[in-house]
């Protein structure tokens, strides 16, 4: 008789691991479920925070274009009225360009400026690596000082 007690008790032990087993089995799931969903949502209020700073960098560049602009046409004005002629050619294809540019860059969101570099990278490879090499030149001599 003591035999099929023990057996009885083996069976009941385990099916008692597979009790456990099963509530910790869905314990686990059940954290993965929560710890998914935070993460999700930290991801959803990362990619809106980083769209919003997107949108005001653009917003701020497109200010600061405007005010450029405007000072370059006022000044490019006072050398109209200062200047010997061929300074005032220059300085009016100056301006008429400056307006230009502010104009395509109003009428143009960032993606379509984005590919227009591409494309024109693309087509002047060599004039672009010294470009950039210039700027990056008069940067690092602007931030050593």
């Amino acid at each position: 008789m003591s035999g099929g007690v023990n057996r009885m008790n083996e069976g009941q032990d385990r099916g008692g691991d597979a009790s456990r087993a099963s509530d910790t089995a869905s314990d686990l799931s059940k954290q993965a479920q929560e710890t998914a969903s935070g993460l999700a949502g930290q991801a959803r209020e990362a990619a809106s925070s980083i769209s919003s700073a997107a949108s005001s960098a653009v917003g701020k560049a497109r200010e600061t274009m405007s005010q450029v602009g405007e000072k370059v046409s006022s000044m490019t004005g006072s050398l109209r009225d200062k200047a010997a002629e061929p300074l005032r050619s220059a300085a009016g294809a100056v301006s008429s360009q400056w307006e230009a540019g502010r104009s395509y860059f109003q009428e143009h969101d960032m993606s379509d400026i984005g590919q227009e570099v591409t494309s024109m990278i693309r087509r002047h490879p060599l004039p672009a690596m010294l470009a950039v090499f210039g700027l990056g030149v008069l940067l690092g001599s602007a931030m050593r000082r």
